[in-house]
């Protein structure tokens, strides 16, 4: 798992898109999840709300982790009941962008082992010469040795 340092949330305490994440986040949370009853009034506003976050272009896993939306939208997916469902679709969107944000993750994840499996590969010497425009690359035979004429070891 992907851990963002505490410097990186140092940064995006400043981040004007890290905190109008936050507050989408929250938003979610007070309406969805404090155990107070839903009003069937607030569906519209908070429909709003889903469609401004589904279609949030610059989505990252540090603004995941920084806002913490992924955990507050994981468990409006979970809820038993919400007010106009039906017409808003809020579960479904709700575990579409659950799946969009774990994709992302997902490829940060390979991005970073990839990068780790690179970074600790060892260098692949190439002791050959090399030829250069000056010099012309000469060809390599294999010569047959001279067979000895007298062996050193004969049997007299």
């Amino acid at each position: 798992m992907l851990v963002t340092t505490p410097s990186v949330y140092v940064n995006l305490r400043n981040d004007v898109d890290a905190q109008m994440i936050k507050d989408w986040r929250l938003a979610l949370q007070r309406a969805f999840l404090t155990g107070e009853r839903l009003r069937a009034t607030d569906m519209p506003y908070l429909d709003q709300v889903f469609s401004t976050v589904e279609n949030y272009p610059n989505m990252t896993i540090d603004y995941l982790q920084y806002s913490k939306i992924g955990k507050v939208v994981r468990r409006v997916a979970l809820l038993a009941e919400i007010p106009r469902d039906d017409e808003f679709h809020f579960k479904d969107g709700a575990q579409s962008l659950v799946q969009k944000w774990q994709a992302i993750i997902q490829e940060a994840e390979q991005a970073t082992h990839s990068n780790e499996v690179n970074a600790n590969a060892a260098p692949v010497p190439n002791d050959a010469p090399q030829a250069t425009a000056a010099e012309p690359a000469r060809e390599v035979t294999a010569e047959k040795p001279e067979p000895a004429a007298e062996s050193v070891h004969s049997n007299e």
